[in-house]
């Protein structure tokens, strides 16, 4: 399978977002066993020779985009770094059903860069750390949350504003 398309349309902090994700698959097959899941849906397209990727676009009602693109290798890193691995696949499902609520131990959330240093503030219990410059002010963080009894665990997806949308994003 080259490649699985997902999408779904949800409301954060009071917006309707459409939120596609593309999961392409690549030399290793990674997402080969998304093929059976009912919610992932096969689209012609790359994939297949190549590294496997999760492509993330988020389009308000308003017409901003926003959109990402996540390696096997970054995802399997960033869910390391947590102490909770999954691979790709793993976490393309656990994404799929955080969007459509089925997952009741897994949910999304959309933050601004300004709503994430807030909540690292809190955490920080006040500690006043000045934001770091270099994050563009303009960027989208699409927080996947895993939580069970004892834990929660945050995965932050960086999305970059699409001035400009490729035709290749607008087809997604």
């Amino acid at each position: 399978m080259a490649s699985l398309e997902y999408v779904r349309t949800l409301n954060f902090h009071g917006a309707l977002y459409e939120v596609a994700c593309e999961c392409r698959d690549g030399a290793r097959g990674e997402c080969e066993e998304l093929a059976d899941a009912p919610a992932w849906d096969g689209a012609s397209g790359a994939g297949g020779a190549g590294e496997a990727e999760l492509v993330v676009d988020v389009e308000c009602e308003s017409g901003e985009r926003w959109t990402g693109s996540f390696t096997a290798d970054y995802v399997e890193s960033l869910t390391s770094k947590t102490g909770n691995y999954k691979s790709l696949a793993t976490f393309a499902r656990m994404l799929s059903g955080a969007l459509d609520g089925t997952a009741d131990s897994v949910f999304v959330d959309l933050l601004t860069a300004a709503d994430l240093e807030e909540l690292r503030a809190r955490k920080r219990r006040g500690d006043p750390r000045p934001a770091d410059p270099a994050i563009p002010p303009d960027r989208r963080y699409l927080i996947v949350t895993y939580a069970v009894e004892f834990d929660r665990v945050h995965y932050p997806l960086p999305l970059d504003r699409e001035a400009a949308p490729t035709p290749a994003s607008l087809e997604r």
